[in-house]
């Protein structure tokens, strides 16, 4: 009796030490390292974010290790993108530069062309913090865009207009606290005018619409507010220098505001207007337009819009 317990006794510790082994195997399947030691690795790599300390599970721990890892540092966003074109013009017309007519950024015919480089920093400001945006552009499409700096009303007469360099936008962003859904933006900004952007890859075509090219600004500099009164209803106001002006040409201002219609995925409205003085030493000429934005997407990967342009100009 008492041999027969032995020989159980002993065949019961092989199997668990057979059983921890196998266990030890699988848990360094993974790159040959424990779950554990995988953990260690990571908490000398980053620090162990406060909601974590008092997890008690391996997995929970080594998940919120490698989110602290990826988040970038001080909330920092860096991007850019490279855009490049060939454009050859059926008409054949016999220069290669600036010579196809009535074009906003393609006009190049025959040529191989940079159109952008652009570096982007931006920091989010999250519920109730200040956080900003700056897209510096290179290339022909920074040619095109640019503003006036020094505000005599027009554009190539200084340093900063002559090259094809240009500061697309640099603003802050500050959320109120206790109201989300309220933001207060400063500085250099793209207009909330129009359908089309002026990175070419955001849009449905690689060139642009004569609206957008002619017929409504690039940027402003100044203040603007915005406040989503409810997932589908977002008004935005605020007060410019004018169009495409860093430094005023005028001693008037432009006042600009938009309201955004978004009631299903399918469809969207956008009624957008500046309003104020935009020539040089006119303080007393104002200029008016209406933009309105609708956009219907009737099925997956299919998106029509419209956008309608009324501009008013009074005294000429």
């Amino acid at each position: 009796m008492r041999m027969t317990t032995r020989w159980r006794f002993g065949v019961a510790v092989m199997a668990a030490m057979m059983a921890t082994l196998a266990c030890r195997t699988h848990a360094r399947a993974e790159g040959g390292l424990t779950l554990e030691e995988r953990v260690q690795r990571l908490e000398r790599r980053g620090e162990m974010p406060a909601a974590a300390t008092d997890t008690s599970g391996l997995q929970a721990r080594l998940d919120a290790l490698e989110a602290a890892i990826k988040k970038p540092p001080f909330g920092l966003t860096v991007g850019g993108m490279v855009v490049g074109s060939y454009l050859y013009d059926l008409n054949d017309p016999q220069a290669n530069s600036n010579s196809v007519g009535l074009r906003g950024f393609d006009k190049d015919h025959n040529t191989f062309s940079l159109d952008l480089f652009q570096l982007q920093i931006s920091r989010a400001p999250g519920e109730n913090g200040v956080g900003f945006v700056t897209k510096v552009n290179f290339g022909k499409t920074a040619e095109r865009m640019a503003a006036d700096w020094d505000g005599d009303g027009t554009v190539g007469n200084v340093a900063e207009e002559q090259n094809s360099i240009e500061l697309e936008e640099a603003y802050i962003t500050y959320n109120f606290p206790g109201l989300p859904d309220l933001q207060l933006k400063g500085g250099k900004f793209v207009t909330l005018l129009g359908a089309e952007v002026i990175e070419s890859p955001s849009n449905p075509n690689i060139s642009r619409s004569l609206a957008f090219s002619f017929s409504i600004p690039f940027t402003h500099t100044g203040l603007l507010m915005s406040y989503a009164i409810s997932p589908e209803v977002k008004v935005i106001g605020g007060v410019v220098n004018g169009w495409d002006n860093v430094i005023d040409s005028n001693d008037g201002k432009t006042f600009m505001g938009s309201v955004a219609f978004t009631p299903v995925d399918q469809f969207s409205l956008a009624l957008n207007g500046t309003y104020g003085a935009e020539q040089p030493n006119r303080g007393d000429s104002k200029r008016g337009i209406i933009d309105v934005v609708a956009t219907v997407k009737p099925v997956d990967n299919l998106a029509l819009i419209l956008n309608y342009d009324y501009g008013h100009l009074r005294p000429a």
